[in-house]
């Protein structure tokens, strides 16, 4: 779609355009807005991010939509009120979108506003299956139907929603077939029967709420708002303590291997001041890292407030460097072999040999429970005062030990599930701003005592989880019934989600 037309449809005024020529669309249709607006608006928005918007664009979009408008939304939230707003009483909307907005940060506003603005007959979500291809390879669209006409529905309104992604799977399994767009378009042949076999037919609008919609049993979805309920939100246990890791801009500057660190450290005993132990994504396993013997050259931005560097009043560049080179010549010598590479880096301090501004620096130097930004299923661990992670990692200072036998349980990551975007292949996305929303109930000192002696006695097998697990869900008042609901639940996923490696997503962007 073209620029002219995505402007045409929702009506937008670009500020740096050669002139302004608003699309009113009541003076283009006066014949449709004589009978209340359009019976049908039927549309495929354009795949296009918050990134790719003008800011002109957005000033006139907040001021268009402000029911639905947030600085970092994609253009299909803008569609879908442009949509509603030109519908007359009883019209019907069908669009397909991007799912993103079901859980996204960005689509809480519309996530909102849709329930309220139509009764929604039906939303079927494709999740991660490859419909589309380009050049030979699949490309993922995460895409989903969204069905409803134009009105508030009543308290009591039902629809009809389903996930394809485990049925087809499971389909193709079933059959030996691997999943690939050719497949996956035969198995959708038929696709209204499929979906009247496997959706639910009865689940109640008032169940989709800002928070995410999650397409489920509603017995399912209720049984997670009884969870979320309990305890205190991660976010607020934490108190501000919750934090990304660095990215240094170059790894190869700045990680070192065991053999460089003796290197350096045998010529100049002070270098092993900056250097420390190194863990990225892939590193961090449930309960234990897994340490590849890396290190970070850590030289901290002389211009954050606590910089204790020797160089940190000097107000030249010059200045600093000489302070810097006599200070610890080594690592002076060894980042000086990048430093054609390095000056222009986003990422770094208020020096080139200096890591990127970071509040929170002196927190790498606490003990700390660490988790991957992208994982099939949760993992964390625990990281040692001093221990410094990439950007690939978020952590939580000075956690209490009990707690990493709660963050790695089944019940958790279950609700992570609930609450996070999804990736191809079932990968979650773990930013803060969902591991923030988990309930933690905080236990009692004997239970809090028994977490941690079930941990100590974990070395991963099998019988030592399944005892973490039982206390974290007794600690939640789990039932045996609800406990068995989601044990089926996992199962589903675990089909649904293929057979591809948890690699963690851990390398270093940029």
């Amino acid at each position: 779609m073209r620029v002219e037309q995505i402007e045409r449809f929702i009506g937008g005024l670009r500020p740096d355009a050669p002139y302004q020529k608003p699309f009113l669309w009541p003076v283009a249709f006066p014949e449709v807005f004589q009978h209340g607006g359009f019976d049908i608006v039927l549309a495929n928005p354009p795949y296009v991010r918050q990134e790719k918007l003008a800011a002109g664009d957005q000033q006139v979009y907040a001021q268009a939509f402000p029911e639905v408008h947030t600085g970092t939304a994609d253009i299909l939230v803008y569609f879908y009120a442009r949509a509603i707003q030109i519908l007359r009483d009883g019209g019907w909307l069908s669009f397909i979108t991007s799912n993103k907005y079901m859980r996204a940060g960005y689509g809480e506003r519309i996530r909102a506003h849709l329930p309220q603005a139509l009764a929604l007959e039906r939303v079927v979500d494709f999740g991660d299956l490859p419909l589309f291809e380009a050049n030979g390879k699949a490309v993922a669209a995460y895409p989903v139907v969204s069905v409803g006409s134009e009105g508030a529905a009543s308290s009591e309104h039902r629809l009809g929603v389903v996930d394809l992604t485990y049925p087809v799977r499971r389909a193709l399994d079933d059959a030996g077939k691997r999943v690939n767009p050719e497949t996956v378009r035969e198995a959708l042949e038929d696709m209204e029967v499929l979906i009247e076999a496997t959706q639910v037919a009865d689940y109640p609008q008032v169940l989709l709420k800002k928070g995410g919609w999650i397409l489920e049993d509603p017995a399912l979805v209720r049984l997670f708002e009884r969870l979320m309920s309990q305890g205190r939100p991660l976010g607020e246990l934490v108190q501000g303590r919750m934090y990304y890791g660095i990215k240094t801009g170059l790894n190869e500057a700045f990680v070192i291997d065991a053999a460089k660190r003796a290197e350096l450290i045998a010529a100049d005993p002070r270098s092993s001041e900056l250097i420390k132990p190194w863990l990225r994504g892939r590193d961090i396993k449930r309960w234990r890292p897994q340490w590849a013997g890396l290190y970070v050259i850590a030289v901290q931005n002389s211009g954050d407030g606590d910089a204790s560097n020797p160089w940190a009043k000097a107000r030249t560049e010059a200045e600093a460097r000489r302070t810097f080179a006599s200070t610890y010549p080594l690592i002076h010598d060894h980042l000086s072999r990048y430093e054609a590479r390095l000056r222009p880096r986003a990422d770094q301090g208020r020096f080139w040999w200096e890591l990127r501004s970071c509040s929170y620096y002196r927190e790498f130097e606490r003990p700390k429970v660490v988790w991957p930004e992208f994982a099939r299923r949760i993992r964390s661990c625990y990281a040692d005062a001093g221990v410094y992670l990439n950007n690939k990692c978020y952590f939580w200072a000075d956690a209490p030990t009990w707690s990493l036998a709660v963050l790695n349980s089944e019940l958790v990551e279950f609700l992570l599930c609930m609450i996070t975007s999804q990736l191809r292949g079932g990968f979650l996305q773990l930013y803060d701003h969902f591991v923030r929303r988990l309930p933690l109930v905080v236990p009692g000192d004997a239970e809090a005592r028994g977490l941690v002696r079930e941990m100590n006695g974990c070395d991963g097998d099998s019988q030592g989880e399944r005892a973490i697990e039982a206390a974290v869900r007794s600690l939640y008042g789990l039932s045996a019934e609800q406990g068995s609901v989601i044990d089926e639940w996992f199962r589903r996923r675990s089909l649904a989600a293929g057979t591809a490696e948890d690699e963690g997503g851990d390398e270093e962007e940029g």
